[in-house]
């Protein structure tokens, strides 16, 4: 198993505190993180860390992706889209992470990952109206640069040899739905209820407005029926039929505001 480099939180916790006194100058935070002199932990067992030749292959990735996305010029929406997208699969098939196990389930190895290879790119496709950047896009958790990528390919991806299929609901959300289910663990857990929300969605996104109000009352309501009635013991078509019914009444209840 490969080792993937880990930060500490109150690591990260300065480096961002050192990006907020640098400002919004991309060019400089790879250097500003260099002066730190952070120096990435690695698990004592169970494995052989990352080389330097594996985390450079992975960011130059994700640096050429960045360019032909408008990097450093500021990221619009379209290109925002675009880029985490092609990140979905950037991610997936990077054989440093495939072979990395459990190490993908840790807040550390992401922040690692993002703090000292690519801290560019979060910088850049997270900026704030102000130039700054969120704590929480550094730290390892489901809001980091890479993870919420990395979650999303594991909630929504499919099981399908064709690969348009298999990127369908990678590609066809919109990052508020996503948000709505990769931050909810009681829903992102379940690739069966994740997929089903997902494929709700798509249907119902063509024919209603206020798709974010609508996906906040469906995520609140799943949570709620999942703590009365496991949603994961149902069949398949159970799930999406438990779904639709929701998303139904979470649209007339919008439409009769």
């Amino acid at each position: 198993m490969i080792l993937l480099p880990r930060l500490r939180r109150e690591e990260v916790q300065r480096a961002h505190n050192a990006l907020v006194e640098t400002g919004p100058d991309l060019e400089r935070v790879p250097q500003v993180i260099a002066e730190l002199g952070f120096r990435p932990h690695w698990n004592r067992s169970g494995g052989v860390p990352a080389t330097e030749q594996q985390r450079n292959a992975l960011a130059e990735t994700l640096r050429e992706t960045a360019r032909d996305c408008g990097f450093p010029s500021p990221i619009k929406q379209a290109g925002q889209q675009a880029f985490d997208r092609a990140v979905c699969r950037i991610l997936e098939n990077n054989e440093m992470l495939a072979q990395a196990g459990g190490d993908t389930l840790r807040e550390a190895c992401w922040a690692g990952i993002t703090v000292l290879d690519v801290p560019e790119l979060a910088v850049w496709r997270h900026k704030n109206k102000d130039g700054g950047i969120s704590v929480s896009r550094l730290h390892g958790g489901v809001r980091n640069f890479l993870r919420r990528l990395w979650l999303r390919n594991r909630a929504l991806m499919l099981n399908d040899e064709s690969d348009v299929r298999r990127w369908e609901l990678v590609d066809a959300l919109s990052e508020d739905a996503v948000v709505q289910i990769i931050e909810r663990p009681a829903l992102s857990a379940n690739p069966v209820l994740a997929q089903a929300i997902a494929r709700v969605w798509k249907e119902f996104s063509g024919k209603h407005a206020g798709m974010e109000d609508i996906m906040r009352v469906v995520t609140k309501r799943l949570r709620a029926r999942n703590e009365i009635m496991l949603l994961g013991v149902l069949e398949a078509g159970e799930i999406k039929a438990e779904v639709l019914r929701i998303f139904e009444e979470a649209a007339r209840l919008r439409e009769a505001r």
